[in-house]
């Protein structure tokens, strides 16, 4: 009798025991579920950020490609034949690059209306009337100085006219649909519009869809990648109004999510935590155990983003307030203006830098290569150096070259973006008033570069932790995401070398070591 209760205490237990578990393990399992939502969630969010920039870029192509290198080139050409060879509009010849862009040309004076066949092969019907009603209500004297300007009349189907005043005249041309089609898709394929140092610039827009509607929501192109659009930019008053109305539906194939998004997808944890239901004690652990690792990886990268956030948001403040300053004309003499443009200019170099940090950052786990050739050294050096002159200066530090003439094999962009780290946290760390030593070396076992700062230096028992992702000085007061110096040593180790932080009594010595030739029998460094 004792026996069988000791068994039914222990059933007991078990089931008792089983239960949490399985109420743990469905918590967990909801978690998981949870999280891989949460992971695509923001994987939409990224892709829409990246056609926010592509709806940006390619609205700006098409400024430069049909407003500028078409449209003011058209008007050009009709305005030196009208103008200065006296040629009567139903005359004109146009022999430009972008002559195919003129279905109709229309002159408006003395409110009469008068309409000629353009260039186009086939032309298609307008609204008379609704174009004449158009430009007896336009008010020339709003119009500003620009070299020509555009209207969007609808109605048969939305049209557009360009044109240009000339004395109260209005001379221009009505643009032909099937050309600007055309225009629009050699505006697309002319380049890529991801940015080229995405996956090594093999992003191509073969997997970007781009649907331009005209003002009644008309499709006027489809071009690349058919998918949902994930932003949609209409144009309105941007680039003087020649094309408003126009929208840009952005999509983007989500077979390149890995490519454009830090870090890996989570893996969906429910197969594995059913399985676990039948070794419930053990694996709740397990389940423990990975839980304290997801928090600390959620902290770690919650406070990445937003010390990431913080140091673009610093110099994206600065570039709008002096371009805002240069907008308004509050810059009162060219003195003022040169200092505007060079903050501007430091601080668009200073966003660059940071962008080609997270970029590596993003590309350590994707196998990033380098092409090792052979490099001088020193205009390398100079070229750091002189990229983080102005931010020296506005620490009242200087920095001292000592560089001999030095070949070995390196990645040029590599090793230019290593000396610009750690020159930029010999400026940041080591405080104002300093003089920053650059020292370069070649010794048998290969070339040494010697960054040297005057700082406090950096404690014994964090000088292994600062080469690690996301860390920096307990003791320092200032802001960074923490990846600068992972990043040195990931580039230093793809090029065959390494790198390591020399003892000094006062300050901090980082040495980067090179071979001098690409010997086999070498040990790697790392």
């Amino acid at each position: 009798m004792h026996l069988n209760y000791s068994k039914l205490k222990l059933i007991r237990a078990t089931s008792i025991l089983l239960g949490f578990s399985l109420i743990i393990l469905f918590g967990l399992a909801w978690q998981a579920v949870q999280a891989t939502r949460a992971h695509y969630a923001i994987s939409d969010n990224v892709l829409r950020e990246y056609a926010v920039l592509i709806s940006n870029e390619y609205s700006r192509r098409l400024t430069q490609d049909i407003g500028y290198r078409g449209y003011f080139e058209v008007i050009s050409e009709i305005r030196e034949q009208y103008q200065n060879t006296q040629t009567s509009l139903s005359d004109l010849l146009l022999t430009s690059k972008s002559a195919d862009l003129v279905e109709y040309i229309v002159s408006f004076k003395e409110e009469t209306l008068s309409v000629y066949h353009g260039s186009a092969s086939k032309a298609s019907a307008i609204d008379i009337e609704t174009l004449e009603q158009t430009l007896n209500d336009l008010d020339t004297a709003t119009l500003g100085k620009r070299p020509f300007h555009a209207i969007h009349f609808i109605g048969s189907s939305p049209q557009t006219f360009v044109f240009m005043l000339i004395n109260d005249d209005v001379i221009g041309f009505i643009v032909d649909k099937t050309s600007l089609k055309q225009k629009l898709a050699e505006s697309f394929e002319r380049a890529p519009l991801f940015p080229s140092s995405l996956a090594n610039g093999k992003l191509t827009n073969g997997y970007i869809g781009i649907f331009v509607s005209l003002s009644d929501d008309s499709m006027l192109a489809q071009l690349g990648f058919v998918g949902e659009p994930f932003v949609t930019k209409v144009l309105e008053e941007e680039y003087g109004g020649i094309f408003e109305g126009m929208g840009i539906h952005v999509s983007i194939d989500s077979a390149i999510n890995q490519a454009l998004i830090i870090g890996e997808q989570p893996l969906l944890r429910l197969p594995f935590l059913l399985i676990a239901l039948a070794v419930a004690a053990g694996l709740l652990l397990v389940a423990i155990r990975q839980i304290g690792r997801e928090q600390a990886l959620m902290a770690m990268r919650n406070r990445f983003i937003a010390e990431a956030s913080h140091e673009l948001r610093t110099p994206l403040a600065q570039i709008r307030l002096f371009a805002e300053t240069l907008m308004l004309n509050r810059a009162t003499d060219e003195q003022a203006k040169h200092i505007a443009l060079s903050i501007i200019n430091r601080e668009a170099q200073r966003l660059g830098y940071l962008v080609d940090n997270i970029l590596s950052f993003s590309q350590k786990a994707k196998n990033r290569h380098v092409t090792l050739v052979e490099e001088n050294i020193e205009p390398i050096v100079v070229e750091a150096v002189e990229a983080l002159e102005y931010t020296a200066a506005q620490l009242n530090s200087t920095f001292n070259l000592e560089i001999h003439d030095v070949v070995c094999l390196i990645d040029r962009s590599a090793l230019l973006q290593v000396l610009i780290n750690l020159l930029d946290n010999a400026l940041k760390y080591g405080g104002s008033g300093q003089l920053v030593t650059v020292r370069v070396r070649e010794q048998s076992d290969g070339v040494y570069i010697y960054v040297i700062d005057q700082g406090q230096g950096i404690p014994e028992e964090e000088q292994d932790k600062i080469w690690t992702d996301f860390y920096r000085p307990k003791t320092s007061r200032e802001t960074g995401v923490g990846i600068g110096l992972s990043i040195v040593r990931e580039l230093t180790i793809l090029m065959k070398g390494e790198c390591w932080l020399e003892p000094m009594a006062s300050g901090a010595c980082f040495v980067l070591r090179f071979p001098l030739f690409d010997n086999p029998f070498s040990q790697d460094a790392g």
